[in-house]
């Protein structure tokens, strides 16, 4: 079973990687030329983010700083999409998904493992009586296309593969293009190399978590909850 699941991983990564050797050898007028093959979507965007999978290498077992097995991973969601332009921000009030103590909790948790209690019952607010939805906002746009690129290769060897299959989704072609990630400079270095004519966006729930932790800091949950939200 390992042998046969070796093989399949060695003719995917090459399947994967033959693309974007071939836009690498373009001259760099031919890559912001686009294929004919597929549709071009009105709304291109590029989300990019690190990090972190469990890999044992059992002819060399290695731990890291943390004596684990964990290793970086990078990983990127190239999404075409539809959404209404507007002179004006169609939501400029946070969404209530965002202002819900128990999922905001969970949320923080998950993403940068921040400590906090595991529920917030008895400090629930007005805003909290039933599951907001994440997707109800004025103005949200409408994924309609979505690949998915994930390498454990060195940023600088996974700017490449990015950079080809937004070629192949005809991604330069697009009215609107977007390029997300959170502050890493490492999301950025792409971006600059790859993608400037990008508009370039924080990730808002990465920025949201940092909120979240400087709001508590120091303070008992129902003061920094409130704290938060100011």
């Amino acid at each position: 079973m390992r042998r046969a699941t070796e093989r399949v991983g060695d003719e995917r990564v090459a399947e994967r990687d033959a693309p974007a050797a071939a836009f690498e050898a373009l001259p760099i007028p031919e890559r912001r030329t686009v294929p004919t093959d597929q549709p071009t979507p009105v709304v291109a965007c590029v989300q990019m983010d690190g990090g972190r999978l469990q890999f044992f290498d059992r002819a060399e077992p290695q731990r890291n700083e943390d004596d684990t097995f964990r290793r970086e991973m990078k990983v990127s969601c190239l999404w075409s999409m539809t959404s209404t332009v507007s002179t004006e921000d169609p939501c400029p009030q946070l969404p209530k998904s965002f202002v819900d103590p128990e999922r905001m909790r969970k949320m923080v948790r998950e993403i940068k493992g921040f400590s906090g209690p595991d529920s917030l019952a008895e400090d629930q607010t007005e805003d909290s009586t039933e599951e907001p939805r994440i997707d109800d906002r004025p103005g949200r746009p409408k994924p309609l296309a979505r690949s998915v690129v994930a390498s454990r290769r060195t940023v600088e060897a996974f700017g490449p593969l990015l950079a080809s299959e937004a070629h192949q989704r005809r991604f330069a072609a697009a009215e609107r293009q977007a390029f997300v990630a959170d502050g890493s400079d490492t999301n950025w270095g792409v971006w600059r190399k790859h993608f400037f004519d990008y508009a370039p966006i924080l990730d808002f729930i990465h920025a949201l978590t940092h909120v979240d932790a400087a709001g508590m800091a120091g303070r008992r949950l129902k003061e920094g909850w409130g704290a938060c939200r100011a």
